[in-house]
């Protein structure tokens, strides 16, 4: 152990440096970007129905489809700023899905803004917020009331929400965005009680991105031409935030990698010791869906991807439940 000792002079000058930080250190804390009012207690007036209905919104970078309410007296809304079903505070969101004449449409709450475009609807969404860090994981409470629904073809399922946050960086020589990162979640069960939800986000490169869109919907698929709509299939979402700590032990130190990338036969990872205990991988499509998962041998032997369909791939490596390594594939035929 050592003892330091300072002079009245050494003593002024540390104390000087301190009040220095100090004035600094709250700013550090908060150059990290934060999911703007995504606990959802800021609300605001957007648009008014022929019925002198207020449609509200939460404040902030987030937009719906209440333009769609105001066409006409009895198109149902699709947003409302729920009183009475919180996890905390006052305020939370209320998804619903409806239809408009025969057209079903999913009720969804957006980072973006929302332009009614009838001559391609698809367009009518316009997603993004400029964002440039790297959060860890997105946290938030939901829960989900989904209704059976038949869609055009005659199939019937029961109607599926989705939660998803995507970070993307644009790529003006290739004059399109190229997604850095996902956030993603979705069922089609009935979630009757808030339920806690910890998304890790899955990054396919080192880059910072340049935009942000985080989605609520009641309907997943509810674009053409799946029309899956439940009519009334309700999302409720409350204290949803980005964090930037890791809720698992990273091994940042173990120097490992998925090669060959692109692949078309095997995939396999170099460095897997066995140091390295009870190995799990996952492998998870561009949905956020884990479509395979290997374990221990089966991994160091490599791992079969001739049966998935082309396309980019993530993967999420584990030695005893804890990530050791994630990144992306693209598979080529």
């Amino acid at each position: 152990n050592y003892l330091i000792t300072f002079t009245t002079d050494q003593n002024y000058i540390v104390m000087k440096i301190i009040g220095i930080l100090s004035l600094f250190f709250p700013l550090l804390l908060q150059s990290q970007a934060v999911l703007e009012n995504g606990d959802f207690e800021n609300w605001e007036v957007e648009l008014t129905t022929v019925n002198n209905v207020d449609l509200e919104i939460p404040t902030g970078y987030w937009a719906t489809n209440h333009q769609v309410t105001t066409l006409a007296t009895d198109n149902p809304i699709f947003l409302f700023k729920e009183t009475n079903d919180v996890v905390s505070g006052n305020f939370a969101a209320k998804i619903v899905s409806g239809a408009w004449g025969q057209l079903p449409i999913g009720g969804f709450l957006g980072v973006g803004s929302f332009e009614l475009n009838f001559a391609n609807q698809l367009e009518s969404y316009q997603p993004g917020a400029p964002f440039t860090d790297r959060p860890k994981r997105m946290t938030g409470y939901f829960k989900y009331l989904p209704i059976e629904t038949t869609n055009p073809q005659g199939v019937s399922q029961p109607d599926s929400c989705d939660i998803y946050c995507i970070l993307t960086k644009w790529r003006p020589e290739e004059n399109k965005a190229d997604t850095i990162g996902r956030a993603i979640f979705n069922t089609g069960d009935l979630v009757e009680e808030y339920t806690y939800l910890d998304l890790p986000f899955e990054y396919s490169t080192n880059e910072s991105p340049d935009t942000m869109f985080t989605v609520f919907t009641a309907s997943k698929n509810s674009a053409p031409p799946e029309f899956f709509v439940g009519n009334g299939s309700t999302l409720y979402v409350d204290d949803f935030k980005f964090e930037y700590t890791s809720n698992t032990i990273e091994k940042e130190n173990i120097d490992v990698y998925a090669y060959p990338n692109p692949t078309k036969d095997l995939l396999y990872f170099s460095g897997l010791s066995s140091d390295l205990p009870s190995l799990s991988l996952e492998i998870i499509n561009l949905e956020g869906k884990v479509i395979e998962e290997y374990f221990s041998e089966n991994i160091k032997r490599g791992i079969p991807v001739s049966s998935l369909t082309e396309g980019q791939y993530f993967y999420k490596l584990k030695s005893d439940g804890s990530i050791i390594k994630t990144g992306s594939f693209l598979n080529i035929h």
